[in-house]
């Protein structure tokens, strides 16, 4: 083992009793939502309070709805209706109020950690990577390599559980790479094109 990962595996360890030694210790995460990377400070692991978000303290109020899969979210009085998908590793799809977004989230102690080992962590920018939002079977490909698309505009048709879903480019920009084909089977999760801004 490398001596920069044992640094890494020696980092994440701390983290890890650190976390288990107080529950009131500041938790710094990084979090990638499309272009846009923010720093959020919880202090707990509380469902109101209040956060700092780039260095703005912001109160919060954060409850799940019933057995629905949905939250309500109160930032500084402002209500959003939130629905998380998992996608991939610290990925995930975020609805907030109708509208998706992808997000990733990474610890700042684990990003430093990897940073050390030289690994690249998961947090990094992904908005312009297309993954499937569910398992199923590519029926159509509405795009090709060097091709510009439009945010939102239907670039692949996946048909799953006998109906077929388009699903729309994450941002504007160009076809970089399609890495599926008619006719091939995904994962969810899996990644099916990349576009470049």
């Amino acid at each position: 083992m490398t001596t920069k990962i044992k640094n890494a595996a020696r980092l994440l360890e701390a983290g890890d009793i650190a976390n288990n030694i107080s529950p009131n210790l500041i938790m710094k995460l990084i979090v990638q939502v499309e272009q846009r990377r923010l720093e959020i400070e919880l202090p707990d692991n509380s469902a109101t309070g209040t956060v700092l978000l780039d260095g703005l303290q912001i109160v919060y109020d954060f409850k799940p709805l019933a057995s629905s899969g949905l939250y309500s979210l109160v930032l500084n009085g402002r209500a959003f209706l939130i629905d998380v998908e998992p996608i991939h590793n610290d990925r995930c799809r975020v609805q907030v109020n109708g509208v998706d977004y992808e997000v990733s989230t990474i610890d700042e102690r684990r990003e430093q950690a990897l940073k050390i080992a030289g690994a690249k962590s998961d947090a990094g920018p992904t908005a312009g990577e297309l993954h499937a939002p569910m398992p199923g079977l590519v029926v159509k490909l509405s795009t090709s390599s060097g091709q510009p698309v439009n945010k939102g505009q239907g670039v692949i048709v996946i048909e799953a559980m006998k109906m077929e879903n388009e699903i729309g480019a994450p941002i504007d920009g160009v076809v970089e790479r399609i890495l599926v084909k008619s006719g091939q089977a995904v994962e969810k999760g899996e990644l099916l094109l990349t576009i470049k801004c």
